[in-house]
Parts: C-alpha cells; structure tokens; sequence
C-alpha cells in the first residue's frame, strides 16, 4: 500500500512504498531503509554510515540520525547474508564438506 503526501519544501507529490514521506522521519524506519540498501550491502559490505545518511538525503528528502542509518545498515547486513546465529549454525555443515572433499 502505497500513500502520497504533498512535499512541504516543493510542493511536489511524492510517493514511496508502504510509508509516508516528508519532513517527520518517524515515518520512515529503519527496515524501510535497510530494504532500500540492501542491494547496495550486498555489493559492498563496508558501505558507511554516513553514505546512507546521505543517500536517504538525497532519495527521500529527509534527514535521519546517525542512530537510525547504523541501524539501518545492521538490518540490510542481516537480511543479505543472515544472522550471526544462522551463520554459524551452518558451521558444522561446511566442515563436513571440507573434511568429505579434501580427505
């Protein structure tokens, strides 16, 4: 479901995806922006903080906190390559594999 807000700095309307946009950043969460980048993750896990600060600046036109960016990225990290826990809970499974190919 998508809403569509009139842009108080333009007087544009702008549309995003399950979220309302404009000034009040409350609205736009952390997951919201860790499914933006997650594709940017992806291709470079070391992409900073402040990159995406700047990239939902310019995207969006909107500022978010530090706090909300690192988030953000912590969520993306997680949803491209799984969790900590998931991770190492294959462990055993590719030392098995490494042991059966390499004798």
């Amino acid at each position: 479901m998508s809403y569509c807000v009139e842009g108080q700095e333009v007087g544009k309307r702008s549309r995003m995806s399950g979220e309302i946009s404009g000034n009040n950043n409350r609205n736009l969460t952390s997951t919201v922006i860790a499914n933006q980048i997650m594709h940017s993750i992806e291709n470079d896990p070391g992409h900073k903080v402040k990159q995406i600060q700047a990239y939902v600046k310019n995207s969006f036109k909107v500022d978010i906190t530090y706090k909300k960016a690192w988030y953000a990225r912590r969520k993306a990290i997680v949803l491209a390559y799984g969790s900590w826990a998931s991770n190492f809970q294959q462990l055993p499974q590719y030392v098995e594999e490494v042991l059966r190919s390499n004798p």
